[in-house]
């Protein structure tokens, strides 16, 4: 085949067809563009709407929380005051198992006159005021607080005879109360 055509038009063709494939480049392009900004257009919808019912759910908890304020304020009320009572308990002492024990330590023949307790006298020296019927059940007396769980560091401040008693024998003991 001869080719009759002119090296101009040739070049015209040549330009012509690359300026359609250009064309046709430039179309995809902004289809492409025109796509991406849809996308782009729904996704940032979509986010937003997101937000607006996130930021209405937190308002709508915010005004539940602003309700259990005051449950909160009871509740941390409350906690002190077990804590409160958690201190008190742990340094209390149970006065009706110490005077269990106390009376279980005391020998036949002999009966408390006076007796202080509070929490302040655990593990202090304190005064017990008996009576006993002889001086051997004062000695007994003391013995016995020695040897008991309860006291310690037991001695004798005074030992006094008074004749018109069935208890004759007055003892003041010096102890000291351990705590249990």
């Amino acid at each position: 085949m001869i080719n009759l055509l002119a090296p101009s038009y040739k070049q015209e063709m040549r330009a012509a067809r690359l300026n359609i494939l250009l064309l046709r480049y430039v179309f995809i392009l902004a289809v492409g563009i025109v796509f991406l900004a849809c996308i782009s257009g729904l996704f940032y919808m979509s986010l937003v709407s997101s937000a607006d019912s996130a930021q209405s759910r937190i308002d709508k908890n915010s005004s539940k929380v602003a309700g259990l304020e005051n449950v909160q304020y009871k509740a941390n009320q409350f906690k002190s005051y077990l804590s409160t009572d958690k201190l008190v308990f742990s340094k209390s002492i149970s006065y009706s198992d110490f005077l269990i024990d106390f009376a279980q330590a005391m020998p036949s023949g002999t009966v408390i006159d006076s007796l202080t307790l509070s929490s302040a006298t655990l593990n202090k020296p304190i005064t017990i005021t008996a009576k006993a019927r002889s001086y051997n059940d004062a000695i007994n007396l003391k013995n016995a607080f020695n040897k008991s769980s309860i006291f310690s560091n037991v001695s004798f401040q005074s030992i006094s005879e008074n004749k018109d008693s069935v208890y004759p024998i007055d003892i003041a003991l010096t102890v000291t109360i351990k705590k249990a």
